[in-house]
């Protein structure tokens, strides 16, 4: 045996030496197809991956595949299943397939359909804790309707569900999704029903995230109300020329992070008393030549964080409420006249302490910068963070507006990413500039 060789047999018996629950738990983070596949190390690990709980599918919907997760469900018999996780992809066009008939490719459908809504009972009837579903199977879109035993669940505790999927014919009584406290699901042209069906019953929910399409069937009224809710993140955007009213009510009290990406046809209300402590919110106002009317808002409730990150153009031309609790402010400033929106929008924030700025595609107009001095800026502001500086004028002549006028700045860290050899001249630039706080240091560093 050669050096090599008893190198790997070391390895080997090393690992083979663990206890099972730690071989276990190795093979639980490793895709189901790679976990059987050790069986054939060494009698050590002859058919441990079927005391790992997590099931994890993730191929080509094709005939191997099937019988594949058939198998595996039926070889672990009523074994529990902690995580399922079934990801599949279609591995050919339906309506590419030669034709004989319309029903031959319906029944194809309807059986594959069929055979997935089997897996998923199977995995409800193995008290499955979590839930992970992504199918995309069709050319054309086909929304798959999820089977009416997963809504009353009761060990199910995360779900997440892809596009296609859809939530329907939703049982009489609330008492559904009793244990559920993260749910992830996408939307495409939902309608009011649907919407309204869903949302209001989640006693337990701590984590939601919304992702998805509106448009071009009415104007949506979304009630959410989750009493225990933490977290909230809602990417959506309307379809290209939809000019619908679509308002979501958010009832919850105990909403901590608020993570909000949405065009400008979406309005949002919260009831978040004194709950919330971060929001991230980017309005973008896709469509706003076709409808220059309609104005952009920042949504109602989000005035107590004590963190925001805010683009630019999600305020610009509207009027910022004042942030008292504000703590730290991002500012993504993209193709605008960032020096005028930087000031203007630093007077609605009077506590504020640390400042991260990013710069991204900006115009190369003239700075404006207005002779007044925000309040914070004279008495609070301590560090600012400019991530995508690349030396132009304009920023320049921000930089030295925020060294100036910062009494109580200690720090301004700047980005040297896309500097390159203009940093040794730029350093000794920003030597020479006025401060107005004698402590504050310059510090280039290349960000991560």
């Amino acid at each position: 045996m050669d050096s090599m060789s008893k190198f790997q047999g070391r390895i080997e018996d090393r690992l083979s030496a663990l206890p099972d629950e730690v071989l276990c738990h190795i093979l639980s983070f490793l895709p189901t197809k790679f976990a059987v596949m050790t069986t054939v190390l060494s009698k050590r690990w002859k058919n441990k991956w079927t005391a790992v709980s997590n099931l994890d599918f993730m191929e080509c919907f094709d005939v191997e595949f099937k019988r594949f997760v058939n198998w595996v469900l039926d070889f672990r018999g009523l074994s529990n299943i902690q995580k399922f996780k079934l990801e599949c992809s279609r591995y050919y066009n339906f309506q590419r397939l030669p034709y004989i008939g319309m029903f031959t490719v319906d029944h194809r459908r309807d059986k594959y359909l069929s055979l997935i809504r089997h897996w998923i009972r199977t995995a409800i009837g193995r008290n499955v804790i979590e839930l992970d579903l992504y199918i995309e199977l069709f050319s054309e879109r086909h929304d798959f309707v999820l089977p009416k035993s997963l809504f009353g669940c009761k060990t199910l505790e995360v779900l997440k569900i892809g596009p296609n999927f859809i939530i329907n014919d939703l049982p009489q009584s609330e008492n559904f999704f009793p244990s559920l406290k993260f749910l992830a699901v996408f939307v495409h042209h939902p309608d009011n029903g649907s919407m309204e069906k869903l949302f209001p019953h989640f006693p337990l929910l701590e984590d939601l995230a919304i992702d998805g399409i509106l448009g071009q069937k009415e104007d949506l009224k979304v009630n959410i109300s989750a009493p225990k809710l933490k977290t909230l993140r809602i990417y959506l955007q309307v379809d290209r020329c939809d000019y619908h009213e679509h308002n979501f009510y958010i009832r919850a009290p105990n909403l901590e992070n608020l993570d909000l990406m949405q065009d400008n046809f979406i309005n949002f209300t919260l009831e978040t008393p004194n709950s919330l402590v971060k929001a991230e919110v980017d309005v973008r106002g896709r469509y706003a030549k076709e409808k220059p009317d309609h104005t952009i808002a920042l949504p109602e409730g989000i005035s107590n964080v004590k963190y925001l990150s805010l683009r630019d153009n999600t305020f610009e031309g509207c009027p910022l409420p004042t942030f008292n609790n504000l703590n730290h402010l991002k500012l993504c400033l993209c193709d605008c006249n960032y020096g005028r929106l930087l000031t203007e929008s630093l007077k609605s924030f009077p506590n504020l302490e640390h400042l991260d700025i990013e710069y991204r595609s900006l115009s190369r107009e003239e700075l404006y910068l207005p002779e007044f001095v925000p309040f914070c800026l004279l008495s609070r502001l301590k560090t600012i963070s400019i991530r995508g500086f690349e030396g132009h004028q304009v920023e320049m002549e921000a930089a030295k507006y925020l060294l100036k006028n910062g009494r109580l700045l200690k720090k301004m860290t700047i980005d040297t990413y896309y500097l390159h050899n203009k940093l040794e001249v730029l350093y000794k630039e920003f030597l020479m500039l006025q401060k107005g706080s004698l402590n504050c240091q310059v510090e280039f560093v290349e960000m991560k």
